[in-house]
């Protein structure tokens, strides 16, 4: 569907998300301990940092999939789930890399979220 899509367009585009996605921000070191259980391997000792990690959680089919996020993906996710055009998410891109920078990381963020599963319809 983004093929097809105009150039003129896709400031104006906005992105529905399937409804399992989900952004947390967590203190304590959860996903790695849910890695190792789900591993068989020796869980690692809880920890509690300073600052939250964001993570990501979604699922695709039965499956649960998760990872962290950096900064500038969770401004852009969170513009993005807040029904934010293209154009907005790459101004909340603005502010993490330059102006020759952004729209190459908005891209690779939409490329992302799409072959992830995230985004289930344009409009």
């Amino acid at each position: 569907a983004l093929t097809r899509v105009a150039p003129e367009r896709w400031a104006e585009l906005h992105f529905e998300f399937h409804p399992s996605v989900r952004r947390l921000a967590l203190f304590w070191n959860v996903p790695q301990t849910w890695k190792a259980l789900t591993n068989d391997a020796a869980r690692p000792e809880q920890s509690v940092q300073a600052t939250p990690a964001q993570w990501l959680l979604w699922r695709r089919e039965l499956q649960t999939f998760f990872r962290s996020l950096q900064l500038p993906e969770v401004a852009a996710l969170d513009a993005a789930l807040d029904r934010r055009s293209f154009g907005e998410i790459c101004a909340s891109l603005a502010r993490h890399f330059t102006t020759e920078e952004t729209p190459a990381r908005a891209a690779v963020f939409l490329r992302r979220w799409v072959t992830s599963g995230l985004i289930t319809a344009v409009g």
